[in-house]
């Protein structure tokens, strides 16, 4: 019939079996071309998805040579395909520098072949001259009967984590050896890890801290404020920095400088405090040493004065300034002997200083010069003060003075044998003069 539904014609039978079975293999032909397209369509998707990979995977026979490898295996020894099919798997660019590696992936084919999965890691050396890291694994591949067939070789870049292990491996030997003593809390403060240092320091063993709230090392010598102000700083995600005051497992005492800071995870969330302390006992009893030395040196009734190997003031306290009448701004940079009152002759000078460099100390009465052209007269001490190389640094020179004292000796001394109204020698001289020469005379007849 036509399309209108009128007779057309008439088949015999056997044309339309004819007919049908044309139909039929145009048909069943179709179905064959729609699935080898399918195939192949599949084939493709299966290699974009092997060579997009990330990992590096491949294909052996039973023996290890090299069926096939995806294209990011390739890319790193920059070699085509075509020249390692059929090659031992061992013997292929991926493991030529490491003879020991081709020995290993030998011995793993042939336990793979046997049924045997296999897993390390190896290193690989690009074609870049990079080293990777890769967790590799070769496992037996069955075939439809359940046979193994094939070996499949799959490596797994692991150069980042191996990298982030180093670093933490060194970052863990910088912590333990640290000279700063090292405390790690939770978000809540209880502490999760402590450093050698921080045992050697404290008396306290690792054990006997874990769990601990730091507060246990409080000594009562640190006000509530400011540990109160240390919480509000680091909650609010603020490093906090000061010193404290600790008290170690015997009872003493000992000052940290110290910093707090919060670490967060990756949500942003604090997750723990890390405290990074370092024991300043020893230099705040020094900064005490020094404030009192510098108080004693500002305080101090004689006068001070400091220089430098050579002779130029380095630095004088008040006193001195007061008694000689020369300011700190006049005297610094100049040399000491800017006060010489001429008094003295070369050899009581070579005298003192024969003496510092034997001795290193020299004590004496000296005569110098004030600023106002009158004599100081001086009990003085001069000490050599030397570097941790035993090298003369500087001198400190102290001394007292007693120009008044002098003149109430000397008037004394004039009163003793001059009469105070005449100033007329009295008996008392006149007694000396003959027990002196008394004395003369007999030394010269012993002579």
């Amino acid at each position: 019939t036509d399309g209108a539904g009128r007779l057309a014609g008439l088949l015999s039978q056997s044309d339309l079996v004819a007919h049908l079975d044309a139909d039929f293999r145009e048909f069943a032909e179709q179905r064959r071309d729609r699935a080898r397209l399918a195939y192949r369509e599949a084939q493709a998707r299966l290699r974009a998805i092997y060579d997009g990979s990330p990992h590096f995977i491949g294909l052996l026979d039973l023996d290890g040579l090299l069926l096939d490898a995806n294209a990011t295996a390739l890319a790193a020894i920059d070699k085509p395909l075509g020249e390692l099919i059929g090659r031992p798997f061992w013997a292929t660019p991926w493991w030529s520098h490491d003879v020991a590696l081709q020995a290993r992936l030998q011995e793993a084919v042939v336990r793979a072949a046997a049924g045997e999965s296999q897993r390390f890691e190896a290193c690989q050396t690009t074609a870049s001259g990079r080293t990777v890291w890769i967790d590799f694994s070769l496992h037996p591949v069955p075939d439809a009967s359940g046979r193994i067939a094939w070996l499949l070789p799959q490596g797994v870049d692991i150069s980042e984590r191996k990298e982030a292990e180093e670093e933490l491996r060194t970052l863990k030997r910088a912590v333990e050896h640290s000279n700063a003593s090292i405390v790690i809390t939770d978000d809540q403060g209880s502490i999760r890890y402590v450093n050698p240092r921080f045992c050697q320091l404290s008396g306290y063993g690792r054990d006997e801290v874990a769990g601990q709230n730091p507060r246990f090392l409080k000594s009562g010598r640190v006000g509530d404020a400011v540990y109160r102000e240390l919480w509000q700083t680091i909650a609010a995600g603020r490093p906090w920095q000061g010193r404290l005051c600790n008290r170690k497992k015997n009872g003493d005492l000992y000052w940290e400088d110290t910093v707090i800071s919060p670490v967060r995870d990756d949500s942003g969330r604090i997750s723990h405090y890390v405290a990074v302390k370092e024991d300043i006992t020893d230099k705040r009893a020094a900064e005490e040493r020094l404030k009192l030395a510098a108080s004693v040196y500002s305080s101090s009734h004689d006068g001070i004065l400091i220089t430098d190997p050579a002779g130029f003031v380095v630095d004088v306290n008040t006193a001195f300034e007061r008694i000689t009448g020369y300011s700190r701004s006049e005297l610094v940079g100049n040399k000491a002997s800017m006060l010489n009152s001429g008094q003295h002759d070369s050899f009581f000078f070579s005298h003192m200083w024969e003496t510092i460099a034997r001795e290193g100390i020299w004590r004496g009465e000296i005569t110098n010069r004030r600023k106002d052209g009158s004599l100081l007269v001086e009990v003085l001490t001069i000490s050599a003060v030397r570097d941790d190389d035993g090298q003369i640094s500087h001198y400190v020179g102290a001394f007292t003075d007693i120009t008044e004292l002098k003149k109430s000796q000397e008037r004394l001394a004039f009163l003793a044998h001059f009469d105070a109204l005449t100033g007329l020698p009295n008996r008392s001289l006149l007694t000396d003069r003959l027990s002196q020469a008394v004395e003369r005379a007999r030394r010269a007849e012993t002579l």
